[in-house]
């Protein structure tokens, strides 16, 4: 009986929510004192990147997005359709 509740207890620690919050700060703080920690890109690479950013398309400035002219004309042209359907069957003879 004690090794089965002691089994369940162990399976309980494992899939704990604490448990596992616990383990992930456990590696993010072994990783963080790292001797080795060094950039990824060197100085020259990171401005060649900066210096591509800031040309070209990423450059361009952009007209802010405005939801309320879309919906304008989402209606504009469902109700332009909803009128020329209406004529096409007023003339077929369908009303």
């Amino acid at each position: 009986m004690f090794v089965l509740g002691k089994a369940l207890l162990k399976w309980q620690r494992a899939h704990s929510f604490r448990y596992v919050l616990q383990v992930i700060l456990r590696v993010a703080m072994s990783n963080e004192n790292r001797e080795d920690d060094h950039p990824v890109l060197s100085e020259e690479d990171q401005a060649r990147v900066d210096r591509f950013i800031r040309t070209g398309v990423n450059a361009t400035e952009k007209k802010p997005f405005r939801p309320i002219l879309l919906v304008v004309l989402l209606i504009a042209v469902v109700t332009g359709f909803s009128l020329l359907s209406q004529i096409l069957a007023r003339m077929a003879g369908v009303y």
